[in-house]
């Protein structure tokens, strides 16, 4: 969904209500939070951004629509425990822009950090509002050239999840 004029949360949920309607999805990623047009008026940066939430959180609700919010953190800090001075402080929802609301409106939060000095991924789950969802903790991941895909990394062993490359869909060499 990508609107050509009025690029607002609200005119995006509008777009989705149409289409839950006439071809039935059930979910929804906004991707990023950062790139809509915010209309803050006479509310301050923090009052927004919890009415907006509120506003996604209620739609997805009332729609029983699955949605996601990518939302990009403020400018990182170097690691300072890092001594090639690659990587960064892993952020948590408390580090988006604007508003400790990305962290208290959430029902579930993640985020994705890449460590450049060992070049896996961390999926970080900073947050579970409900056990019986989840829990709290991580997971690494490498990214496999051959295949095109992420392979999971389990007390420091490389697992193939999928061992065909997603475009030739030819059949790769497994290495563990």
């Amino acid at each position: 969904i990508k609107p050509e004029k009025d690029f607002t949360l609200k005119t995006i949920l509008e777009k989705a209500k149409e289409l839950k309607v006439r071809y039935g999805i059930d979910g929804l990623i906004i991707d990023a939070y950062n790139k809509l047009e915010h209309k803050y008026g006479k509310s301050s940066e923090t009052q927004y951004i919890s009415e907006q939430l509120d506003l996604l959180v209620n739609f997805l609700e009332i729609n029983h629509i699955h949605g996601f919010l990518v939302a990009h953190p403020t400018k990182q800090e170097k690691d300072k425990n890092d001594k090639m001075g690659l990587n960064y402080v892993i952020p948590n929802l408390y580090s988006v822009a604007g508003s400790a609301a990305f962290f208290s409106k959430a029902d579930n939060g993640i985020c994705v950090y890449r460590d450049y000095v060992t070049g896996r991924t961390k999926v970080f789950i900073q947050k579970v509002r409900f056990t019986h969802w989840g829990e709290i903790g991580h997971t690494e991941w490498q990214y496999n050239k051959e295949s095109g895909r992420f392979d999971v990394v389990h007390a420091g062993d490389i697992i193939h999840i999928q061992n065909r490359n997603w475009i030739t869909n030819n059949e790769i060499q497994a290495t563990l």
